[in-house]
């Protein structure tokens, strides 16, 4: 039976921990995993032709449309994977999924909302010569998390995940950044390897992502209990 540690981890800690809460909870979070993958893939290739056959205002209204659809589905669906992950390994038991759809539904709105404000201040920190972009990318990662389960709102999430990795920001990049990098790297050997062949390209891109996605979700509950598990520790003393 898995449970969520109650002590600090290290790096190598977190990563064995991770795989662990992964193979725990594989099922159904990777269903979840794939239909995000699935509209955030198809979305990808569907805006470069409106951007050809749509003119001026209508061709940004379209893009600004598939972009905002995705943040309302991607939203909603890594919630999902995270509440049935984190509750399983909070409990070690059984966890019904209907449980996990209302509980994030009942907070949609304000998930939503934290979600356009990080990825409106990480696009800003990418055009400020992408450097900024990674730092603000690792440092309100947990804002979601902090929503989901520590009950914060939209800005107080933002500041709470801020506190939590606020000293501990290497740590954390260097904990994330390898899965990432793999994960990233494999999909831009397919596209050089497969870029004439665009079904073969969404099916590849599809299945690596959808078994990926759980595992680095995972990976963002390790290291988001780690770091509250740390706090209360400094706060004891």
């Amino acid at each position: 039976m898995f449970k969520l540690p109650n002590v600090p981890l290290s790096t190598a800690g977190l990563w064995s921990a991770s795989v662990k809460l992964y193979v725990k909870s594989i099922f159904p979070t990777w269903f979840f995993a794939l239909f995000l993958v699935v509209v955030s893939q198809v979305s990808i290739y569907v805006i470069p032709p409106l951007r050809l056959v749509l003119p001026g205002h209508q061709e940004a209204t379209a893009v600004a449309l598939v972009f905002f659809v995705n943040i309302l589905l991607l939203s909603y669906f890594m919630s999902l994977v995270l509440h049935y992950m984190y509750t399983k390994a909070l409990t070690g038991e059984k966890v019904l999924i209907t449980n996990s759809i209302k509980f994030v539904w009942d907070k949609y709105a304000t998930i939503v909302v934290a979600m356009i404000i990080y990825i409106a201040i990480c696009l800003l920190g990418m055009m400020l010569l992408i450097i900024p972009g990674i730092f603000f990318s690792i440092l309100f990662i947990f804002t979601m998390p902090a929503i989901l389960f520590a009950n914060k709102k939209v800005i107080s999430a933002l500041k709470y995940s801020a506190h939590l990795v606020w000293g501990k920001w290497w740590q954390t990049f260097f904990v994330m950044a390898p899965p990432l990098a793999v994960m990233y790297l494999l999909s831009f050997v397919i596209a050089l390897r497969y870029q004439d062949n665009l079904v073969m390209l969404l099916t590849l891109n599809i299945v690596i992502f959808s078994f990926c996605y759980p595992l680095l979700y995972a990976l963002v509950l390790m290291r988001y209990n780690d770091l509250v598990v740390r706090n209360e520790i400094k706060l004891n003393k």
